[in-house]
């Protein structure tokens, strides 16, 4: 058996180890609010606080083009797909007041694909419609915490289970040695056993929560999470117009193919709310009349 002082030194430095590291985790990692304000600017510099349309090419797991689509998506949430399969198949989706619906050759398809994705995240330009975004979506706006993703790091704001440790308080003097009676009790059958716990069960996520991860360094989204399990991945920043998205967007559902839109082009439009209509989603494709351009600046 160690000698007590001993072991009391091994509790001193390993109490020392975990407020430095508890410590230097919160140090780097900013209020979810900064981090979301911004975003917010990013958003704004790249052009995108506006109703942007994007040309598209769907792709199903690795395979070829299969069809090609036009998303219109606007700043407060409304959303249009439109999607042509080579076959010459029309799919129709809209996204109003947060009911999704989707027609497919003039049939109503009652389990839609989460084709329309909430890309209404990227165009908000101020932190205040950002917050309100995320708060709609099931995101926790206090919760931000750090994690890998790709090649790069991100901030996961959203869920609290992704939070640092709280950083533990210091041994008052004269614990040490109801420490030492813990440490010692499952040697002589008194006290009760130490359980540490692991680094990978601090980081165990809550699959109610929805998140947005954010790249350190240039502040732009690069992957949201869903409450019902579905994930949006969000390709390198490209340059359409004057205006800055990502170069794909990748859709994975639970027991679904993941599905990759390719964007081939972004352009602003006029998209008042009627072009989101279920008059849209219902009209047959040869009386279809898209948004108009936007008017140059």
């Amino acid at each position: 058996m160690r000698h007590p002082r001993q072991l009391a030194g091994r509790i001193v430095a390993l109490s020392v180890v975990v407020l430095l590291l508890a410590f230097s985790a919160q140090a780097f990692i900013p209020l979810a609010e900064r981090v979301v304000r911004a975003v917010a600017a990013r958003n704004a510099k790249a052009g995108r606080t506006q109703p942007l349309r994007f040309d598209l090419a769907l792709r199903i797991e690795e395979s070829d083009p299969i069809g090609t689509g036009t998303l219109i998506s606007h700043p407060t949430g409304l959303a249009r797909l439109e999607l042509r399969s080579t076959g010459g198949v029309v799919e129709r989706h809209v996204l109003q007041g947060g009911e999704h619906l989707a027609m497919r050759a003039g049939e109503r398809l009652r389990e839609p694909r989460e084709f329309l994705p909430p890309l209404f995240l990227l165009q908000a330009g101020r932190e205040l419609d950002l917050s309100s975004g995320l708060a709609q979506l099931g995101a926790d706006l206090d919760a931000i915490g750090l994690a890998a993703c790709g090649e790069s790091d991100c901030y996961v704001i959203g869920d609290p289970a992704r939070m640092p440790p709280p950083m533990p308080r210091p041994m008052p003097p004269g614990m040490e040695g109801a420490a030492l009676a813990g440490m010692e009790g499952p040697e002589s059958g008194d006290g009760p056993e130490f359980m540490p716990v692991s680094r990978e069960d601090s980081l165990v996520v809550d699959p109610q929560r929805a998140t947005i991860w954010i790249d350190l360094v240039t502040y732009e989204p690069k992957r949201i999470d869903l409450r019902n399990g579905v994930r949006v991945w969000f390709g390198p920043s490209a340059s359409f117009d004057r205006v800055q998205v990502p170069s794909w967007i990748r859709i994975d559902e639970p027991g679904k193919r993941p599905a990759t839109f390719d964007v081939m082009a972004v352009s602003p439009v006029n998209a008042p709310a009627a072009a989101f209509s279920r008059s849209w989603l219902e009209r047959t494709p040869e009386g279809e009349s898209a948004p108009a351009p936007a008017a140059p600046e």
